[in-house]
């Protein structure tokens, strides 16, 4: 067990749930997810004659699914959710797919009209998703971020096509190939100034932020540290300057070294775990 965002909503009265339409046993998901904290989990097998693109489940049905345990739930809701309709390969022929997004100047590659048009129905159905919420009166936090770009038989050329110079060896050249966009959505009024880029290991600090929750002692860390280094992943950190330098070079960073024997204290020095500071248990 371990504690995460879910057992923190947990541990002040929300429902937990956890949502992805695919099988369980990806990621042993139906083992860590309880261990995680969450109360429910629902997979491909609890979705009834499911609306298919592709071969994955729509996103439009994930959002349906979400809508409905939202509507049936009587308690506060804090539910984590990963679609897969855009999952990769992006070539071969369906009977319930036509791609209908082109690029100009890549209008034969398949590939890449295939992941526009996904993209395209995802557009369409987050908006509905928007829609819904934007008339509950409860106070809704929408946030949704995507956990990696396609791969290189639509990324490569859209970026030859923009004139972008990719080395694999280079910081500066590699690391757009591994931005996401995410966004942060709500049916009220919240306070929330953009820092602009940000890794993915703040997201739970900046929602949890503007929700207005209790944080933990650790997301409050975190908070502060996005201040300094608004970018740190396994390639680079970025400071808020806008300085990109190699991961390799965090050692010779006061803070980073700091922020790395926090990271080793959460994942491996279980009996050296200061709960108070990881969760908000006494």
């Amino acid at each position: 067990e371990s504690p995460t965002l879910a057992s923190q909503f947990s541990d002040i009265g929300y429902r937990t749930v956890a949502v992805h339409p695919y099988y369980e046993t990806g990621w042993k998901r139906n083992e860590i997810y309880p261990m995680f904290g969450f109360d429910e989990m629902y997979f491909i097998d609890d979705f009834e004659d499911p609306d298919m693109l592709r071969s994955y489940i729509s996103d439009s049905e994930m959002y349906e699914k979400i809508i409905d345990l939202y509507s049936e739930s009587e308690e506060p809701l804090f539910l984590f959710g990963v679609t897969m309709q855009n999952h990769g390969g992006y070539t071969g022929e369906y009977s319930n797919f036509i791609p209908y997004i082109t690029v100009d100047g890549l209008e034969n590659n398949e590939s890449v009209s295939t992941y526009m048009t996904l993209i395209r129905e995802s557009d369409r159905a987050f908006e509905n998703l928007v829609n819904y919420f934007s008339d509950t009166d409860e106070k809704t936090v929408i946030l949704m971020f995507g956990d990696h770009q396609p791969n290189d038989s639509v990324a490569r050329p859209l970026m030859n096509l923009s004139g972008m110079v990719y080395n694999s060896n280079d910081v500066e050249s590699s690391e757009p190939r591994y931005i996401t966009p995410y966004v942060l959505w709500a049916n009220y009024d919240i306070e929330y100034d953009s820092p602009g880029d940000i890794s993915a290991n703040y997201l739970s600090s900046v929602l949890t932020d503007v929700c207005g929750i209790p944080q933990t002692s650790s997301q409050k860390y975190l908070l502060d540290l996005m201040g300094e280094y608004p970018v740190i992943n396994s390639r680079c950190f970025i400071n808020s300057s806008g300085d990109i330098s190699p991961i390799s070079e965090y050692e010779d960073n006061r803070r980073l070294m700091e922020y790395s024997a926090l990271q080793y204290n959460y994942l491996f020095d279980r009996s050296n775990m200061p709960e108070f500071f990881w969760s908000l248990k006494p």
